[in-house]
């Protein structure tokens, strides 16, 4: 059989019998008004082939021209790796029998439980602040859109310095764990693999002479009493101040209790009620009740207001400093110290150690309220 192939030009075909050359010639025919010239061409084993990968693609619906595309452009980007064992990778990591749970449901549902599990206020508010108004409002897709890259780059795009980025990192690392936990996310796959905290570089620890909290105190509104004083020399935070009830303050014993809920580490710790403490407090103790019934932000302008009494500039956090500082120097004993005040041993060691002589802090712990008009 002679034929005219468009491609290859004229085209001669041997048959042993008839009827397989005719088979032929109707089947170059058919291929030429359909305008498949490369088909026309095939031999008989190029035919068998090709109506095999017809076959293999029939239930995907994708042309043999976009997957041999699409396939040539995969094995240029593995580099001759197999195109399977990445499509097996891919298919860890994005588990399509998962359900399709959105971003911002898993985050509503991670805080209930964290609420329900009874963490504290200040813990539930921070969460809402990073990953409710931030990671679900930034990321809208559902959680099998996640991946290393997306997290990395919603991380890096956040302002803040190093110290707000590891909290971010914390906060997103938890809710991964719990969504793995509830099967929503595979539990094989570290979408954080890589992601290392920062460097948060800490500044100087500034803290209060004697001289200036006795002055403080005396400036200080009457109701802020007791908050700067417990904070001066016991050394909590202003927040679990805040939190404390009177029926955790022990005069009597000379001790301060802070459960659990109410400690910035969820560890219940007893810190010390010093005599000249138990002077402050007396006044205005109760049985019950909070120590400080207002709002956090409104200690903060009491402080404020009695350091520019006495010409001070209110320094963050230097009452706890102060007690940290001056206890250490007290007692000589860092585990004990970081037991009291709810911190690690290595970081009073590394920023406390020696900041203060002996003396000041004897004068420290015998300040007491004026007596006398």
């Amino acid at each position: 059989m002679v034929w005219q192939d468009p491609a290859a030009g004229r085209r001669r075909e041997t048959f042993a019998t008839f009827e397989a050359a005719k088979a032929r010639a109707e089947a170059v025919a058919s291929s030429l008004l359909r305008g498949d010239a490369t088909a026309a061409g095939f031999t008989g084993t190029e035919r068998a082939r090709f109506a095999a990968i017809l076959d293999l693609l029939g239930s995907t619906g994708v042309p043999a021209e976009i997957a041999a595309a699409q396939f040539a452009e995969a094995h240029r980007i593995l580099g001759g790796r197999s195109v399977v064992d990445a499509a097996r990778e891919f298919a860890r990591r994005h588990r399509l029998d998962l359900p399709a749970i959105p971003v911002k449901t898993a985050v509503t549902t991670f805080i209930a439980d964290r609420e329900k599990a009874g963490a504290s206020s200040r813990y539930l508010k921070d969460l809402r602040s990073r990953l409710l108004h931030h990671f679900a409002e930034d990321l809208k897709v559902d959680l099998g859109q996640l991946s290393h890259e997306v997290i990395r780059q919603w991380l890096e795009q956040q302002k803040g310095g190093p110290r707000h980025f590891n909290n971010n990192l914390a906060a997103v690392r938890t809710l991964l764990r719990f969504c793995s936990a509830r099967g929503w996310l595979p539990r094989d796959v570290d979408f954080l693999e890589g992601i290392t905290k920062r460097k948060a570089i800490d500044g100087a620890i500034e803290i209060w002479n004697p001289d200036e909290i006795s002055a403080l105190l005396r400036a200080c509104a009457p109701r802020a009493i007791p908050l700067m004083a417990i904070s001066a020399f016991a050394g909590l935070r202003n927040a679990e101040v805040v939190r404390l009830n009177w029926r955790e303050v022990h005069l009597g014993e000379q001790f301060i209790e802070v459960p659990a809920a109410k400690a910035k580490t969820a560890s219940r710790r007893l810190a010390p009620c010093p005599p000249n403490l138990v002077q402050w407090l007396r006044p205005h103790a109760k049985a019950e009740g909070s120590v400080w019934p207002q709002h956090l932000m409104t200690s903060h302008g009491d402080f404020r207001r009695a350091a520019a009494r006495v010409g001070l500039k209110w320094r963050e956090n230097a009452l706890r400093h102060s007690f940290i500082s001056y206890r250490l120097a007290e007692i000589n004993d860092v585990a004990r110290v970081a037991l009291e005040s709810g911190n690690s041993p290595q970081m009073i060691f590394r920023h406390y150690r020696e900041l203060v002589r002996p003396v000041e802090a004897a004068r420290w712990f015998s300040i007491v309220p004026p007596t006398g008009p």
